[in-house]
């Protein structure tokens, strides 16, 4: 069967597609969308690179600039290496050589200022967020679209028995004490992807001991199996589950402990919980997500790898008195 499609959706990381797909629809009515789930990742002279935890106005244009001059020489040591280990190519090289023999108009210039992936001029992108989200200083592209709050508030979620006994029961318990909070804690559904085993284990330790002895504090982990086997000693009022509604959790929730991906840090954007940010990937824009909670006052960024059990401890307590969206549980 043939297809004739009028729109093709492309992930932003297989935007080189493009190059594939463009002479097979010259001359066709199709349109092909770029679909970002990140942020842009343009440079535009004032933001920072979107895996750096950089804020404008907080930080200066000098340590901005130097923040992408940073990615461009690692990126081009990078590179340089691949040539090496490819005896004389590199997917940069590659992907220049198929745009030319393709024969793209120079509409399409490739753009290379940018981080993670390959750009092109005035190829449509549909930006997976709200605008209101991002930076204010962000100059959105003619071609750049942001489509909005992408959380779907009314989405059915299979509530697990077990999860609806602990929230009963944890409701009762705060009708009886109105001084307790209910803290959330998920570190994305790859966090094996982001972080090392070991990694995640010493954080869940000092997690443990940050809000164990906290009496007040009644606090859900959604961990893999895997990693809970490895997790003893969990202290009484810490609930570790294989996994949770989280859209449902979220709306019961006084403070939510996340690593930093756009989904998750968007959920809590929307419903206006506060958020404790620790990413666990520098390479990518966990820290740049990160950044805008912190910008707007929505939250505070943590270090995975360095925060003692003090820090953590001290860091939820500011949030949970102080943070401006706190009004719910004050």
């Amino acid at each position: 069967m043939t297809l004739k499609p009028t729109l093709i959706l492309l992930d932003a990381f297989f935007s080189t597609d493009f190059i594939v797909l463009y002479p097979l629809l010259k001359g066709s009515q199709t349109e092909v969308v770029v679909i970002q789930t990140m942020l842009s990742t343009y440079n535009e002279g004032v933001l920072p690179p979107l895996n750096t935890g950089l804020i404008p106005g907080q930080d200066s244009p000098q340590t901005i600039q130097g923040a992408w001059k940073r990615y461009y020489r690692n990126r081009a040591l990078w590179r340089a290496w691949q040539t090496i280990k490819y005896i004389g190519q590199n997917p940069d090289r590659l992907v220049r050589r198929k745009f030319r023999q393709n024969n793209l108009l120079s509409t399409y210039r490739l753009r290379d200022d940018k981080v993670f992936h390959v750009g092109f001029d005035n190829l449509p992108e549909w930006i997976m967020a709200p605008r209101e989200f991002d930076f204010p200083e962000r100059q959105v592209l003619s071609y750049q679209k942001y489509l909005g709050v992408m959380v779907d508030l009314t989405r059915t979620e299979d509530l697990p028995p077990t999860y609806l006994t602990l929230m009963e029961r944890i409701a009762q318990e705060r009708q009886a004490n109105l001084n307790l909070k209910l803290l959330y804690v998920s570190l994305g559904t790859v966090k094996g992807a982001h972080a090392k085993t070991r990694d995640l284990q010493r954080f869940f330790k000092r997690l443990f001991e940050a809000v164990g002895t906290q009496p007040h504090w009644q606090v859900i982990i959604a961990v893999g199996p895997d990693l809970k086997d490895s997790l003893t000693k969990c202290p009484s009022n810490i609930y570790m589950l294989a996994w949770v509604p989280q859209l449902h959790l979220l709306q019961h929730c006084d403070l939510f402990i996340t690593h930093g991906g756009l989904n998750s840090v968007l959920e809590g954007w929307t419903l206006e919980v506060p958020m404790l940010v620790y990413p666990l990937n520098y390479a990518w824009d966990q820290m740049g997500n990160a950044a805008r909670v912190v910008s707007q006052g929505k939250g505070l960024l943590g270090d995975f790898r360095n925060d003692s059990a003090g820090r953590i401890n001290q860091a939820i307590r500011q949030l949970l008195i102080k943070c401006p969206i706190c009004s719910k549980i004050q």
